[in-house]
């Protein structure tokens, strides 16, 4: 009879419910079974139910089982059983109502019964206190209140230790992990992820060791490890591959898997994906699943550039955040609104929602969350030159980079104080701002989206100084830079940023009076936008190649004339292909977001 709840516990563990219930529920049809396997086959039936978010049935059969027990009077399975069920009910309300009465009244109970009917010098009262801060811990994550969460979790991890159950061990290191990166405390989520990660060479539960390998990843990344990363969620993504974890559920399969392809470029079939999975979780009435299915959905319509879409969907997930109530989730909605607004130019609105998320944060979060929405921030005020705004909220920056010492917020942060200082009268300010770009421009090491963002800002500014000075060895700098630029869009297929690329070096060309060549990069610009069926691109840089054909006369006679640089930059209308560069380079921020939700079905990873 062991070796049979053995193998319901392997395939539970593989997130194979059909197989696993099927299987339990032959096994309680058999007659003359024993109490104690009867007790660890209803158990693990509900487990098994809970896990696959079966929470009615689940619900039922941990009542049928405390009726079970109860009439045995066994004081220890008692007080399990009612932690169980405590558990059902925060799951329950977490992907439903968001009311927690039942749960805090079940918790309650079940405390009180702890306290009285359990020997405070028993094992049983370690293995159940450290299910009862576990479940603690759980609660306030899910109302946001991360360092309360953090608090109970340990003490439920200290408690787990003294017992030695792996499984529970690995389980709280997981949620402690996830716990930790939201509130930064990003080295203690290592150290933890990492203790549960080398518990699982021994003890073998594939789901958790996804679930780990998933939020070591994320803390990696905030980190700086990003080779480490990136090779952690190879590992996640192959262990989900080879037990098909990442399609279990026909809602939440499909909108996992089009999150996943956002990082590919595959933007149709994420797009085919997540409107999929959104219909069947609508049907199913799965709140949290509804937010995300509309947040990737809004994510993908951004990247595409189908701003009034993404607008769209972004505020009916928001709608869905409000409902749940949970602040997280409403800055999450909050983030792709503001991105739109910045993209299409309309930057009162964009600030709103830029602040809204700012003002959550300071409520909820770790420091380092604030970085990305702070450049934001920052970018709107230099766009709308209100430059003592913009220096306020730098000085924040600056204090949160000197708290915390991270790569991450140490990159922002210089790409920030580099905006601010472009938009400096003084030419030594806008000297330091170059300087500050090219080291990011030029670090390997750095995140995809400021090392993308720092060269457009460097060339930026660079034309500024062209402008101005008229020193055509500035050009020189210009082409190694947009040429760093090229070699980037190119690795990450960023097609529309390309055809912008090369219509800019096609101009660069021009102010030189290299002709051919100015021709040369904007057929290049033609063929990528026809190949990738960007019409719109295709049709600029067919527009921009007829424009260049007129104006040959006019370039011989600037030659002839030996006109200044500055007079050539009025015919090439520079400015209209960078604000078009721009757009593009924003559109990558969501791919650099870390929103990502979570690959494990388990308690708290269902928050990343």
């Amino acid at each position: 009879m062991a070796d049979i709840l053995n193998e319901i516990k392997f395939l539970k563990n593989r997130k194979k419910y059909k197989e696993s219930l099927d299987l339990v529920n032959e096994f309680l049809k058999e007659e003359g079974l024993d109490q104690k396997s009867k007790y660890g086959a209803i158990k693990l039936k509900v487990k098994i139910l809970l896990e696959a978010d079966q929470f009615e049935e689940s619900l039922e059969s941990c009542i049928n089982l405390l009726e079970y027990i109860r009439q045995n009077k066994e004081n220890s399975q008692i007080a399990y059983v009612l932690l169980l069920k405590s558990e059902i009910l925060l799951l329950k309300n977490f992907n439903s109502t968001r009311n927690y009465d039942d749960y805090d009244k079940s918790i309650k109970e079940v405390e009180e019964f702890i306290q009285k009917e359990i020997d405070v010098d028993s094992s049983s009262h370690k293995e159940l206190t450290g299910y009862l801060y576990y479940l603690k811990g759980g609660h306030f994550y899910f109302t946001d209140n991360y360092s309360k969460s953090i608090e109970y979790l340990e003490l439920s991890l200290k408690f787990r230790k003294s017992i030695g159950n792996y499984e529970e061990i690995c389980e709280t290191c997981n949620d402690l992990s996830a716990a930790c990166f939201w509130n930064g405390e990003i080295d203690k989520g290592i150290e933890n992820g990492n203790y549960g990660l080398k518990i699982l060479e021994e003890y073998d539960n594939p789901a958790i060791r996804e679930g780990i390998l998933f939020m070591l990843s994320m803390l990696n990344t905030v980190k700086g490890n990003h080779e480490l990363a990136l090779k952690l969620r190879k590992e996640c993504s192959d262990l989900a591959e080879e037990h098909n974890f990442l399609f279990s559920f026909l809602g939440a399969g499909k909108i996992t898997e089009s999150w996943q392809l956002t990082y590919t470029g595959n933007w149709e079939k994420a797009l085919k994906l997540a409107t999929e999975g959104l219909e069947y979780v609508k049907e199913e009435g799965s709140l949290w699943w509804t937010f995300f299915g509309y947040n990737f959905q809004s994510m993908i319509y951004y990247q595409q550039g189908q701003l009034d879409k993404a607008l769209e969907s972004a505020h009916e997930s928001l709608e869905i955040a409000k409902r749940i109530n949970m602040v997280s989730l409403m800055t999450m909605a909050y983030r792709t609104i503001a991105f739109s607004y910045h993209r299409i130019g309309q930057l009162d609105n964009a600030l709103e929602y830029y602040l809204k998320i700012f003002e959550s944060y300071e409520i909820y979060k770790g420091p380092f969350h604030h970085s990305p929405i702070l450049v934001g921030i920052i970018e709107v005020y230099t766009e709308k030159n209100n430059l003592e705004q913009a220096e306020k909220y730098f000085q924040i920056f600056k204090q949160i980079d000197e708290q915390t010492n991270l790569p991450m917020i140490r990159n922002r942060r210089k790409m920030a104080e580099a905006v601010v200082l472009m938009k400096s009268s003084n030419p030594r300010e806008r000297g330091k701002a170059e300087v500050l770009l090219e080291q990011l421009g030029d670090d390997k090491e750095i995140e995809f989206y400021i090392k993308v963002k720092s060269l457009f800002y460097l060339c930026s500014s660079l034309f500024t100084e062209l402008h101005l000075s008229g020193d055509i060895k500035i050009i020189e700098q210009l082409k190694k830079h947009l040429s760093k630029l090229l070699s980037i869009a190119e690795s990450k297929q960023l097609y529309l940023l390309l055809v912008d690329i090369y219509i800019l070096q096609s101009k660069i060309a021009s102010v030189k009076m290299e002709i051919d060549e100015s021709k040369d990069f904007l057929k290049k610009a033609q063929s990528i936008a026809e190949e990738n069926n960007l019409d719109e691109s295709a049709k600029k840089a067919f527009n921009e190649q007829e424009l260049l054909k007129n104006q040959i006369d006019a370039w011989r006679e600037l030659v002839r004339k030996k006109a200044p640089i500055q007079e050539r930059l009025k015919e090439i209308k520079i400015e209209s292909t960078l604000n078009s560069m721009k757009k593009e380079i924003t559109s990558s921020l969501l791919l650099d977001s870390k929103n990502d939700p979570v690959s494990s079905q388990k308690l708290f990873s269902l928050k990343i």
